[in-house]
């Protein structure tokens, strides 16, 4: 499919077309690892930190965020620096959302707390991603917890807390199911029985479809 699709756009052709090449370029990158996959969206990356109107509208988020997956501290740096001084929403966002794909625990962290800042938006408060990733689950969750009073705060007392509980539902083990509802539910947050609950049931989906496929991709990979 990616030979296909050939390398780079074609000028003039379908969006759908370069928006499928966009996530066939990532599925190599992030679930088949593929060197070449991931050195061309790095490549892309940088081209777009010098110059955002010249990288395709589809392929700039996902080249950043793999870029991201794949990135250490001095590339964090850089987006930070492009985030704050961003021309454009867009360019804004496409650097902002790409923070929550960094695998370092320590740089989650500071994500974390770049979100508490005045820099940050109460509207574009974001904590599920990072809660999410496997890589840095622990650690925000656990920081989600101890700040959540503040993040209530900056939310605004006439939500309280409600668009977060659906945070429960990203989680894929008993143990952190049980804390979560745990927490929600101590929170006494208006209206976020229903949505605990669908939570609960798509984490025991999770917990289910892993302990049944397992065992099948284990005797797969086998052969």
């Amino acid at each position: 499919m990616a030979a296909n699709l050939g390398a780079d756009p074609v000028p003039g052709g379908p969006d759908e077309r370069r928006a499928l090449r966009s996530q066939v370029l990532v599925v190599q990158a992030i679930d088949g690892k593929d060197p070449d996959a991931i050195a061309k969206l790095r490549a892309v990356t940088d081209v777009y930190m010098q110059n955002p109107a010249s990288v395709d509208a589809n392929l700039a988020p996902n080249a950043l965020a793999v870029a991201a997956r794949n990135g250490d501290a001095s590339l964090y740096d850089k987006y930070m620096a492009h985030l704050k001084t961003a021309k454009t929403p867009e360019e804004y966002y496409t650097f902002f959302r790409a923070l929550n794909d960094f695998p370092d625990p320590a740089l989650a962290k500071r994500t974390l707390e770049f979100m508490l800042t005045p820099a940050v938006r109460n509207q574009d408060l974001n904590f599920g991603g990072l809660i999410a990733n496997d890589k840095t689950q622990t650690v925000a969750w656990e920081w989600f917890k101890v700040h959540f009073a503040e993040i209530k705060q900056k939310e605004g007392a006439s939500i309280g807390g409600a668009s977060f509980v659906g945070i429960a539902s990203q989680f894929c083990n008993a143990e952190l199911r049980d804390d979560s509802q745990q927490f929600f539910a101590s929170q006494n947050i208006q209206g976020a029985e229903r949505p605990l609950r669908n939570a609960k049931d798509r984490v025991n989906a999770c917990i289910d479809l892993r302990s049944i496929q397992r065992p099948n991709l284990a005797a797969f990979l086998e052969k």
